[in-house]
């Protein structure tokens, strides 16, 4: 086409309006009826992806090929396949670790368990603490080669960490108070090094003392840390207080 620019002329290129850049053109007569002059026709087909073990949350499958057809270029584009991993009412993931959380009665947490899991291809994993080994409120523990795959060698497997939570009773029938207090007394202990035990009163203070009782409550220790942290008022025990100095 010819543009006229002042006392010049200036040839450009310009599309087509008979095959608009095309290259061909056609009388609506003689257009395709099924595919209306695009030259491409919708099609329906199943593909079969496969998940390799290990893949994770975010990985991508390319299907080379099997994407739309472009009639212009005469290529046909690819079908991207982006994983989105499901939860799982039972089992959290992160790389090729598991982790399970499993809530278990005090007796066990004191004198020991074996505990049946179903893993998540079906297996029935016993879990073993023996008698004697205390499990602590929210401890955890590894099984080793129970995790996620590896992503390059499948033979190679992460670990299972299991979270526990010790289901204390709510309340002991008064006739085994004195006998469970009994066999409690008789434990080893605690390792030195950490916060100091509270002990029983003795008849002095029980006598010249304020008894209070303990009433159940629906605070929160990180809710009141993060109220404390944004107070200002989280020196203490717990709390780190950098400032040196008095005041």
């Amino acid at each position: 086409g010819l543009r006229q620019l002042g006392p010049f002329v200036q040839q450009v290129p310009l599309r087509c309006r008979e095959c608009r850049g095309k290259g061909v053109a056609f009388s609506k007569l003689d257009e395709c009826k099924t595919c209306e002059g695009k030259r491409v026709v919708p099609l329906e087909k199943t593909l079969k992806v496969t998940i390799e073990p290990g893949m994770s949350n975010g990985e991508y499958i390319d299907l080379k090929g099997e994407g739309n057809f472009n009639p212009d270029s005469g290529e046909t584009g690819d079908v991207i396949v982006i994983l989105k991993q499901k939860k799982h009412p039972d089992y959290m993931r992160a790389g090729e670790d598991l982790l399970r959380p499993l809530s278990i009665t005090l007796a066990q947490a004191l004198c020991g368990f074996t505990v049946p899991i179903t893993h998540l291809d079906g297996r029935v994993l016993v879990l073993r603490s023996d008698p004697g080994k205390v499990v602590r409120p929210g401890q955890m523990r590894s099984v080793p080669g129970e995790g996620m795959p590896n992503r390059k060698n499948a033979v190679l497997k992460g670990q299972l960490l299991v979270k526990f939570h010790v289901a204390f009773p709510e309340s002991l029938p008064e006739d085994s108070v004195g006998a469970l207090r009994k066999a409690l007394e008789t434990l080893p202990a605690p390792p030195s090094g950490g916060p100091p035990v509270a002990v029983d009163a003795t008849p002095e203070q029980l006598s010249e003392g304020i008894e209070c009782f303990l009433h159940d409550c629906a605070s929160d220790e990180q809710k009141f840390l993060r109220a404390a942290m944004g107070m200002g008022h989280l020196g203490g025990p717990d709390g780190d207080d950098d400032e040196d100095g008095e005041g």
